[in-house]
């Protein structure tokens, strides 16, 4: 029996009853909860603009359509991350140059993309994975100076992190961020991009709308895709919203206890992001690297754990591991994504786990480590 799932969203009588109000009202997909959830967003991260859209994936992919990425364009995007952007650039025929990722921030940093930049480069991809940041402002300047290359900054997992005081996924060109189950806040699916170039947030509108400004009926002014965030969704993530703040403060709660708990075990480290570039990061999940791992010792850990009833995630894998990428990526090209690819497991970590649970998980976690050697 699953007694703690990896992930659980939190799910109110408020939030419920605010999408049935939503229902009732017939605006099922456009609608004014769109409207005061991109408001909501825009004043949350203090960006220009903020265009909600029905998930993350599409969130990238109206980022990367906006800026005409090609067939044969290449792309830079972290080795280690969730696959989203490169998996839409595929789609599109672009190719997906990988970099590797800082061995502290597990992200992309100035040098590991600047190994990466050829004449063919149109966009680089910085993903905060975990709801943690590289240093972007060396990023900005580094490119600013030597590149002048579109950053797409794919936040979905850092909704409520900031560098600096400056909410990340509003320093690139792009900021895409996804309202899955897992993150922050949800709304079912969803997603939504900020920007700050009032032409681009045009671009955007359109794009994700048919090409249709809705001012002249049937007449599409591009070949857009329908990538819109319905009404319903909108309704529940403006319930959540309004919790926002608990959840940051309950998300951090939870890590500093594993934190506590993780730091006295032998065979496991773990990452203060916080003290890092001076960032102020709500943790999307728990991560712990475990030494001396291997591919099939994660395997055999995590089904161990689940007999248990806990469910964790591995790190996420590297291009090299996944059969679709072209058999001539190199995990020698990144090595530090490679490595924490097969030794990370990622802990249940949600607002309503409490110490208790943390102690069974963490207690569970050291004696499969011992049994699986």
């Amino acid at each position: 029996m699953l007694r703690y799932p990896w992930s659980k969203p939190i799910i109110s009588e408020a939030d419920t009853l605010a999408v049935k109000e939503a229902v009732k009202s017939t605006w099922v997909s456009g609608g004014s909860e769109i409207i005061d959830f991109a408001d909501n967003l825009k004043e949350f991260l203090d960006s220009t603009h903020v265009i909600p859209v029905n998930n993350g994936t599409s969130a990238l992919a109206a980022s990367f359509i906006t800026l005409n990425i090609q067939p044969g364009d290449e792309v830079i995007v972290p080795a280690f991350g969730f696959m989203a952007a490169a998996n839409v650039l595929l789609q599109m025929s672009a190719v997906p140059i990988f970099a590797d990722v800082n061995d502290e921030t597990w992200c992309v940093d100035a040098e590991t993309l600047d190994a990466c930049i050829s004449p063919r480069t149109r966009a680089i991809v910085v993903t905060h994975t975990y709801g943690n940041s590289s240093n972007f402002d060396l990023i900005a300047s580094t490119n600013a100076e030597k590149w002048n290359i579109p950053i797409v900054e794919d936040a979905a997992e850092a909704l409520g992190s900031k560098l600096r005081g400056k909410a990340l996924g509003t320093f690139g060109d792009f900021g895409t961020f996804s309202f899955h189950a897992t993150k922050l806040i949800t709304t079912g699916e969803g997603g939504a991009i900020a920007c700050h170039n009032d032409k681009v947030a045009e671009k955007l509108r359109l794009i994700i709308s048919h090409g249709l400004d809705r001012s002249n009926h049937y007449v599409h002014q591009l070949p857009g895709a329908n990538f819109r965030m319905p009404n319903l969704c909108a309704a529940l993530g403006n319930s959540q919203f309004s919790r926002i703040q608990s959840f940051i403060k309950e998300r951090r709660e939870v890590d500093s206890k594993y934190r506590t708990r993780v730091c006295a075990m032998k065979h496991a480290n773990i990452i203060d992001f916080q003290k890092l570039y001076t960032s102020e990061i709500v943790p999307w999940s728990f991560p712990v690297r475990l030494q001396k791992f291997s591919l099939e010792k994660q395997r055999l850990a995590a089904t161990l754990l689940l007999q248990k009833g806990i469910e964790v995630r591995p790190g996420f894998r590297t291009p090299n591991l996944l059969p679709y990428f072209d058999s001539r990526v190199n995990p020698m090209c990144f090595p530090n994504a490679s490595s924490l690819s097969v030794r990370i497991l990622s802990l249940p970590a949600y607002p309503s786990i409490n110490e208790e649970d943390i102690d069974y998980i963490c207690e569970s976690l050291d004696n499969v480590i011992e049994e699986v050697g």
